[in-house]
């Protein structure tokens, strides 16, 4: 019944600011449990992401892995339609804006960076590549946001503007003022404007790579060993999920 609900929320209110010509980006792993993520997860590189369904109620799980193990967090959706992590105030017109961010802005409380997007494994390996960014995902979008060649596309001038800017150089007409005296002036033809060069350049996406040197927060913040569907709360604080900033599961 929740998969339902989910697949009839995401069809009608998610999937249109996703989708890119019918394609989703690579870190999106729709109906993906949290073991199956963490199985995909370990091995892959410090900060390396994803977005799932949430296995407890509609909507999306952001998780990458840690430091020291996976990290799961509840995305919102506010009112006005933006994204946030649960319990976070950095709100995101998009999700793809929400991943950038955390790239450049360390998640809290742990300190870690969002690096590379963990590809789906129906993704071919010439498919669209997003990290991260807004642009990527918005067309990309990944979003999110393919791997694009580091050079680009220069197009030679033709052989005859090239004749045209050599061409040789013609004397003066004999001048009204200089009597039986020629001044003979070097004219030189005009050459035809070479064709444009054009340099396609393409956006590459870079994450910011995590502060390793950087200590964790104090031991005011504590991971509940037993997993909370919609926020995690420190030990010793108030059930009031209004209180409690940080909202891994």
């Amino acid at each position: 019944a929740l998969r339902a609900q989910t697949r009839l929320w995401f069809e009608q209110t998610q999937a249109r600011t996703l989708e890119v010509e019918g394609e989703l980006p690579t870190w999106f792993h729709g109906f993906i449990s949290r073991r199956e993520t963490e199985q995909l997860l370990q091995g892959q590189p410090l900060g390396c992401f994803l977005v799932r369904f949430s296995e407890s109620t509609v909507g999306f799980v952001l998780s990458y892995r840690g430091r020291d193990r996976c990290r799961h967090f509840v995305l919102d959706q506010l009112r006005d339609g933006r994204y946030v992590i649960l319990g976070e105030r950095s709100a995101h017109a998009e999700l793809a804006d929400l991943l950038w961010h955390y790239a450049t802005a360390p998640v809290t409380p742990y300190h870690e960076f969002l690096t590379v997007p963990c590809r789906r494994e129906d993704e071919p390996r010439g498919g669209t590549q997003t990290p991260a960014g807004s642009d990527a995902a918005r067309s990309p979008s990944s979003e999110a946001p393919a791997n694009f060649p580091a050079y680009g596309v220069v197009f030679r001038a033709s052989p005859g503007a090239r004749q045209a800017a050599t061409a040789p150089v013609l004397p003066a007409e004999p001048s009204a003022e200089g009597g039986s005296s020629r001044e003979v002036h070097n004219k030189v033809v005009p050459a035809e404007p070479p064709d444009a060069k054009y340099q396609q350049l393409m956006r590459f996406h870079t994450y910011a790579e995590p502060h390793e040197c950087i200590a964790p927060s104090p031991s005011a913040y504590h991971e509940l060993e037993e997993p909370i569907p919609f926020y995690a709360m420190g030990r010793g604080s108030s059930p009031n999920t209004e209180e409690n900033i940080y909202s891994e599961v």
